[in-house]
Protein backbone atom coordinates (compact mmCIF):
# COMPACT_ATOMS: atom_id res chain seq x y z
CA UNK A 1 0.00 0.00 0.00
CA UNK A 2 2.83 2.39 0.88
CA UNK A 3 4.48 1.76 -2.51
CA UNK A 4 1.18 2.53 -4.22
CA UNK A 5 0.89 5.88 -2.40
CA UNK A 6 4.50 6.79 -3.31
CA UNK A 7 3.90 5.88 -6.96
CA UNK A 8 0.73 7.99 -6.98
CA UNK A 9 2.61 10.95 -5.51
CA UNK A 10 5.38 10.60 -8.11
CA UNK A 11 2.82 10.38 -10.91
CA UNK A 12 1.04 13.42 -9.51
CA UNK A 13 4.29 15.43 -9.40
CA UNK A 14 5.20 14.58 -12.98
CA UNK A 15 1.62 15.08 -14.12
CA UNK A 16 1.55 18.60 -12.68
CA UNK A 17 4.77 19.68 -14.41
CA UNK A 18 4.27 22.60 -16.78
CA UNK A 19 3.72 21.50 -20.36
CA UNK A 20 5.67 23.26 -23.07
CA UNK A 21 3.65 25.06 -25.68
CA UNK A 22 4.72 25.77 -29.27
CA UNK A 23 6.25 29.12 -28.33
CA UNK A 24 8.45 27.45 -25.72
CA UNK A 25 9.51 24.80 -28.23
CA UNK A 26 10.35 27.42 -30.89
CA UNK A 27 12.29 29.48 -28.34
CA UNK A 28 14.31 26.41 -27.28
CA UNK A 29 15.05 25.48 -30.91
CA UNK A 30 16.11 29.06 -31.69
CA UNK A 31 18.46 29.06 -28.72
CA UNK A 32 19.97 25.70 -29.72
CA UNK A 33 20.59 26.86 -33.31
CA UNK A 34 22.12 30.11 -32.07
CA UNK A 35 24.44 28.24 -29.71
CA UNK A 36 25.56 25.87 -32.51
CA UNK A 37 26.50 28.81 -34.76
CA UNK A 38 28.14 30.71 -31.91
CA UNK A 39 30.29 27.65 -31.15
CA UNK A 40 32.14 28.24 -34.45
CA UNK A 41 31.67 32.02 -34.73
CA UNK A 42 34.73 34.22 -34.89
CA UNK A 43 37.38 35.29 -37.36
CA UNK A 44 38.95 33.00 -39.96
CA UNK A 45 41.78 34.21 -42.19
CA UNK A 46 44.18 32.92 -44.79
CA UNK A 47 45.33 33.13 -48.39
CA UNK A 48 42.93 32.96 -51.35
CA UNK A 49 44.33 30.60 -53.96
CA UNK A 50 42.99 30.66 -57.52
CA UNK A 51 41.38 27.39 -58.64
CA UNK A 52 42.34 28.29 -62.22
CA UNK A 53 46.11 28.65 -61.97
CA UNK A 54 46.97 28.19 -58.28
CA UNK A 55 48.15 31.79 -57.84
CA UNK A 56 47.76 33.66 -54.55
CA UNK A 57 44.99 36.26 -54.93
CA UNK A 58 45.57 37.93 -51.57
CA UNK A 59 44.50 37.40 -48.00
CA UNK A 60 40.95 37.03 -46.83
CA UNK A 61 39.34 37.39 -43.44
CA UNK A 62 35.88 36.01 -42.71
CA UNK A 63 34.13 37.13 -39.52
CA UNK A 64 30.69 35.85 -38.64
CA UNK A 65 28.26 35.29 -35.80
CA UNK A 66 24.71 34.15 -35.23
CA UNK A 67 21.90 36.65 -35.48
CA UNK A 68 18.13 36.39 -35.53
CA UNK A 69 15.67 37.49 -38.14
CA UNK A 70 12.09 38.29 -37.17
CA UNK A 71 9.52 37.63 -39.87
CA UNK A 72 5.90 38.56 -39.45
CA UNK A 73 3.21 36.42 -40.96
CA UNK A 74 0.76 38.21 -43.21
CA UNK A 75 -2.74 38.23 -41.81
CA UNK A 76 -1.51 36.75 -38.57
CA UNK A 77 -0.55 38.37 -35.31
CA UNK A 78 2.36 36.01 -34.60
CA UNK A 79 5.94 36.54 -35.67
CA UNK A 80 8.57 33.89 -36.29
CA UNK A 81 12.26 34.16 -35.50
CA UNK A 82 14.92 32.43 -37.54
CA UNK A 83 18.63 32.07 -36.89
CA UNK A 84 20.98 33.21 -39.61
CA UNK A 85 24.67 33.89 -40.02
CA UNK A 86 25.82 37.49 -40.44
CA UNK A 87 29.30 38.86 -40.83
CA UNK A 88 31.90 40.44 -43.04
CA UNK A 89 34.28 39.24 -45.69
CA UNK A 90 37.47 41.26 -46.15
CA UNK A 91 39.79 40.71 -49.12
CA UNK A 92 43.25 42.24 -48.83
CA UNK A 93 45.20 42.27 -52.10
CA UNK A 94 46.12 45.07 -54.53
CA UNK A 95 42.95 46.81 -53.40
CA UNK A 96 40.99 46.18 -50.23
CA UNK A 97 37.35 45.17 -50.30
CA UNK A 98 34.99 44.64 -47.38
CA UNK A 99 31.50 43.23 -47.87
CA UNK A 100 28.87 42.42 -45.29
CA UNK A 101 26.28 39.68 -45.41
CA UNK A 102 23.33 38.69 -43.25
CA UNK A 103 21.83 35.68 -45.00
CA UNK A 104 24.33 32.92 -44.30
CA UNK A 105 23.64 29.42 -43.07
CA UNK A 106 25.64 26.90 -41.05
CA UNK A 107 24.93 23.18 -40.69
CA UNK A 108 26.52 21.89 -37.48
CA UNK A 109 26.21 18.25 -38.60
CA UNK A 110 28.18 18.56 -41.86
CA UNK A 111 30.07 21.77 -41.05
CA UNK A 112 28.79 23.35 -44.27
CA UNK A 113 28.83 27.15 -44.34
CA UNK A 114 27.09 29.14 -47.10
CA UNK A 115 26.41 32.82 -47.79
CA UNK A 116 25.37 34.68 -50.93
CA UNK A 117 26.74 38.24 -51.04
CA UNK A 118 25.30 40.79 -53.45
CA UNK A 119 27.82 43.13 -55.05
CA UNK A 120 26.55 46.55 -56.11
CA UNK A 121 28.01 49.40 -58.13
CA UNK A 122 28.38 52.91 -56.68
CA UNK A 123 24.75 53.68 -57.58
CA UNK A 124 23.50 50.69 -55.57
CA UNK A 125 22.51 48.57 -58.55
CA UNK A 126 23.30 44.88 -58.10
CA UNK A 127 25.93 43.75 -60.58
CA UNK A 128 27.01 40.34 -59.26
CA UNK A 129 26.76 37.84 -56.44
CA UNK A 130 29.53 36.17 -54.53
CA UNK A 131 28.76 32.65 -53.41
CA UNK A 132 30.76 32.07 -50.25
CA UNK A 133 30.79 28.42 -49.32
CA UNK A 134 32.96 26.13 -47.34
CA UNK A 135 33.28 23.79 -44.46
CA UNK A 136 34.14 24.52 -40.83
CA UNK A 137 36.01 21.77 -39.05
CA UNK A 138 37.37 22.52 -35.59
CA UNK A 139 38.98 25.95 -35.78
CA UNK A 140 39.55 25.83 -39.56
CA UNK A 141 37.35 27.11 -42.38
CA UNK A 142 38.01 25.71 -45.85
CA UNK A 143 36.15 27.32 -48.69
Amino acid sequence: MQKFIILCLIALLFGCAKDKNMDDLRRDQLQEKTERINSVSGAYSGAVISEIDGSNLGNIQLKFKASTDIQSSSGNVSNTQNVKVSGTLSLKSLSNADVSFDNGTYDDVTGAFQAIIAVADINGAAIAKISLGGNISGDRWTG
